[in-house]
């Protein structure tokens, strides 16, 4: 009897989940029959929210009715783009949202996203520590607690989708995103990111936020793998996170497989990923990827090669997918391929309750970042991080009196920042250069003068700077917006001398050396290219003297 109860209350799952999905098909369906042309191609499109707000930060209708006047379907990188007090975005959210609902045809809100990779991209959002060094914590459980803190903070600011996890599973050591991904492992890459999407999505997409797996399909490595490698290996973490989780949105990388660029190709994006993983979510392009198609010349030709391969929205502006009835008027789009698109997006809208009665866009109650229970889980990730190469005896530290820091890592905070943090996304993108440490990153010397034990003394000189000239390989790949020359060829101004002299003569006198060394915002990360997994400069020739 026990058997069987359990047999029938597993029939009523099921059929009331799949009643639950004919439901919003049905109004997917009638919503999509009552829309005009351009209202579907809009919700195709994204924009910035920031364009639609004046000097003032206030809402400027005359703009919205003449930029957005059919609505728009998602907000690009929306919490990143000054540094802003998450209750004023949250704000913003509010009135962009209310002005969609009661000015526009069908009154559809829009999907508002960011990066969430180490925790949400914005001012005072907990920084936590980037996924290489998570992977090496082994630990699921915190992968998934770091996640649902992200969501429920990036939710009250009015984020219901994010662009992470990154989960490439990297073959190439010298890959400039390395760092995002959980390393080389396609197992460990699955665990970790099935988790990562189970904190993020709260197992409902109107409690969390959704995730969205890329890059797909071997962007870090492995994209010319063999059949066999590419689908138990490669696939893996995309696959486990639209099984298992319900993963709903995926990025194509930017690169090519097997000759054709990701984001139109219709074999992973039609036959692995609809056909054999089931994927029923929609698929985004990564940044300006649809303008990268080679070989087409006008925007209605890359528009339709995109979205005939499955591909159905354009990112960050749309600016491909403007041209998208030019492409159904000369007969290279379909009508049914619009529908497709254009289904699949308001799918995710109804999924995430933005239809409800009393959806919940926003919160109205004051937001805090950067609690002390997300600071809690930050630690314990870094802690549960380390790896310690080699000991020899040397720790812990004890009956050390004099001890000498010293590095370009000692007394910065870019080490532990990752390049889809706050900070460094600022630095980079925008060239922000002042008043980015919120919230305050504890920095090494920081941290061992603020603990160190009565008695010991802690010295500190700089010694070396991270490079004496400019690495970054300047190549034509990934965002384009990162292809000015001025963006990729800067230094990072530590605000210090190295004295080396210093330092030599301040060792001569400590019992133990402390060297932090390494790279920077700079020196890693997206479109950052070194030449060599070799330390930055001269840090090397520093640390052996």
């Amino acid at each position: 009897m026990k058997k069987i109860a359990a047999i029938m209350c597993a029939t009523v799952a099921l059929t009331s989940c799949n009643n639950k999905v004919a439901d919003i098909d049905t109004q997917v369906n009638e919503l999509y029959d009552r829309m005009s042309q351009e209202e579907r191609i809009a919700q195709l499109k994204s924009c910035y929210m920031d364009d639609l707000f004046d000097e003032n930060g206030v809402l400027d209708n005359a703009k919205c009715a003449e930029m957005i006047p059919n609505g728009i379907g998602h907000f690009s990188q929306y919490a990143s783009q000054k540094p802003t007090d998450a209750n004023v975005l949250r704000d913003r959210v509010a009135a962009m949202q209310e002005w969609l609902i009661n000015n526009t045809p069908n009154g559809i809100p829009a999907l508002f996203h960011e990066e969430v990779l180490s925790g949400i991209n914005t001012r005072d959002a907990t920084i936590y520590p980037q996924q290489i060094g998570q992977a090496c914590s082994f630990n699921p459980e915190l992968a998934e607690l770091k996640t649902r803190q992200t969501a429920t903070a990036l939710r009250k600011m009015g984020g219901l989708l994010s662009l992470s996890p990154m989960v490439d599973v990297c073959r190439n050591p010298s890959f400039n995103r390395l760092e995002e991904s959980y390393g080389e492992d396609g197992y460990l890459s699955a665990v970790m990111g099935t988790a990562f999407v189970r904190g993020l999505q709260q197992g409902d997409l109107k409690k969390g936020v959704g995730a969205c797996s890329k890059h797909y399909l071997g962007y870090g490595g492995g994209g010319d793998a063999d059949e066999k490698e590419l689908m138990e290996e490669i696939l893996l973490p995309h696959e486990t996170m639209i099984r298992l989780e319900g993963s709903k949105a995926l990025m194509p990388g930017y690169h090519a497989y097997k000759g054709t660029n990701c984001v139109a190709n219709s074999e992973i994006l039609q036959d692995i990923l609809r056909d054999y993983l089931g994927f029923d979510g929609m698929v985004v392009s990564d940044y300006t990827a649809i303008d990268q198609i080679p070989g087409l010349e006008s925007r209605a030709e890359k528009a339709a090669a995109a979205v005939n391969a499955g591909n159905d929205v354009d990112f960050p502006h749309g600016a491909n997918y403007a041209y998208l009835q030019e492409a159904i008027d000369n007969g290279t789009v379909k009508p049914e391929t619009l529908e497709r698109a254009v289904k699949n997006v308001l799918r995710y809208k109804f999924l995430a309750g933005m239809f409800d009665k009393d959806p919940y866009l926003y919160s109205t109650e004051t937001i805090t970042l950067d609690s002390p229970e997300e600071r809690q889980t930050a630690y314990d990730i870094a802690s549960q991080s380390v790896v310690l190469l080699e000991n020899n005896g040397i720790l812990p530290l004890k009956d050390k009196k004099n001890i000498l820091v010293t590095g370009p890592n000692a007394n910065s905070m870019w080490a532990m920042c990752g390049d889809y943090s706050f900070p460094a996304m600022s630095y980079f993108w925008k060239k922000v250069t002042d008043d980015l440490d919120h919230p305050h990153v504890v920095k090494l010397l920081e941290g061992m003068e603020s603990r160190k034990p009565d008695g010991v003394d802690i010295s500190y000189s700089r010694g070396c700077d991270w490079t004496e000239d400019i690495e970054t390989k300047y190549t034509v790949g990934g965002d384009e917006r990162a292809w000015e020359y001025e963006i990729l060829h800067r230094k990072v101004d530590s605000g210090e001398k190295a004295d080396k002299a210093e330092a030599l003569r301040m060792a001569r006198n400590a019992d133990v050396i402390i060297a932090a060394v390494g790279e920077n915002v700079m020196l890693c990360g997206e479109n950052r290219d070194r030449q060599g997994l070799r330390l930055p400069g001269k840090q090397e020739q520093f640390v052996k003297e």
